[in-house]
C-alpha cells in the first residue's frame, strides 16, 4: 500500500529525535503542515504520513471497510523506515491509532491532540443526531460518515470553536475528506484500549476547551487513563493545528517536548503483552 509522506527537515539540526505526525479522521498529512513548519524552525525534524485512502495515499479496494487496525499497520509500516524511533504526535483518530500501537509497542514520547480515547466518540454521535437527525439517518442508510461534515456549517461546529472567520472555515471545509464507516462503527465507538503494564512513555494530552468532536471531559479521562499530562487550550475546538493561534499552540507543545529527557536510541523493543 503506497502511503503519502511529508517531510519538513529541522531548520537548525540539533540532535533531537524526529517527530512523526499521525492525522485524524476526515483529513490527511496536510493537516499537520502548519505545526510542522513551526516546530521545524525550533529544531525538530518533522515527518507526517497519510493513512490509506487519505491525502495522496493509495486508495484501498474498499475504503469504507478499513478498520483502525489497518491504520495501525500503516503507522508501523512508516515507523519501520526510521533509524531513530520518532516521538509520536497524533490527532483525534490518530491519537486512537497511537494508543492501540502502544498496547504492543513503545515510543520515546507521545503527544495526543484531542484524542479519541477509551470512552469513544459517543458525544459527537449523539450531538450529530440531535442537530441533524435526517442527515444522521441518511448516513446510517448509506454508511456515509461524510454526512456529518458535508457543509461548512457542520465543519464549523465540529472542528472550530467559533473564532475563525467564515472564509477561514470555508477554506478548511474544502480540504475535508471522507472517512471509513467501519473504522467509526467498529473502533471509534468501541475503542478497546487497555492500560499498559509497562511504564508509559512521557505523554502529553492536549484538549480544546470547546471541542465539539471529542468532549473535553472524555479527553480529560483519556489523560488520566494514560497517566499523561494535560494541556487545556482555552477557547479552542477540535483542530488547534488549523486555527489562527496555531503557532502559539505549537510553541506550547514545543515547550513540553523540550522539557522531556528523550533518549535517542536506535530501536525500541516490543512491550510485554498484558496478562489475561
Amino acid at each position: 500500500m503506497r502511503l503519502e509522506r511529508i517531510h519538513i527537515p529541522a531548520q537548525i539540526p540539533n540532535g533531537k529525535p524526529p517527530l512523526l505526525f499521525v492525522h485524524g479522521a476526515f483529513s490527511g498529512a496536510w493537516i499537520w503542515e502548519p505545526w510542522m513548519q513551526t516546530l521545524s524552525a525550533r529544531g525538530w525534524d518533522c515527518h507526517a504520513f497519510s493513512f490509506r485512502g487519505h491525502g495522496n495515499s493509495e486508495v484501498p479496494p474498499h475504503p469504507n471497510r478499513v478498520r483502525v487496525r489497518d491504520y495501525v499497520e500503516d503507522l508501523r509500516t512508516v515507523l519501520a523506515e526510521f533509524k531513530i524511533p520518532p516521538i509520536l504526535v497524533g490527532h483525534s483518530l490518530g491519537g486512537l491509532v497511537i494508543q492501540r500501537h502502544l498496547m504492543e509497542r513503545d515510543a520515546p514520547a507521545v503527544v495526543l491532540v484531542c484524542p479519541v480515547g477509551p470512552k469513544g466518540t459517543w458525544y459527537a454521535t449523539f450531538d450529530f443526531l440531535r442537530r441533524h437527525p435526517l442527515d444522521f439517518i441518511k448516513g446510517l442508510i448509506h454508511l456515509d460518515l461524510y454526512q456529518s461534515v458535508n457543509t461548512p456549517e457542520k465543519t464549523h461546529h465540529r472542528f472550530y470553536a467559533g473564532r475563525e472567520s467564515a472564509e477561514w472555515v470555508a477554506a478548511g471545509h474544502s480540504l475535508i475528506e471522507g472517512e471509513s464507516f467501519a473504522a467509526y462503527l467498529g473502533d471509534m465507538l468501541f475503542p478497546r484500549i487497555h492500560p499498559r503494564q509497562n511504564p508509559q512513555p512521557p505523554m502529553l494530552v492536549v484538549c480544546g476547551e470547546l471541542d465539539q468532536s471529542v468532549a473535553p471531559r472524555t479527553v480529560r479521562f483519556t489523560a488520566q487513563f494514560q497517566q499523561a499530562e494535560l494541556l487545556m487550550l482555552p477557547n479552542q475546538g477540535h483542530i488547534p493545528m488549523m486555527v489562527a493561534d496555531r503557532d502559539t499552540i505549537a510553541s506550547q507543545v514545543n515547550d513540553w517536548l523540550s522539557r522531556q529527557s528523550v533518549p535517542i536510541v536506535n530501536s525500541i523493543p516490543p512491550v510485554s503483552p498484558p496478562s489475561p
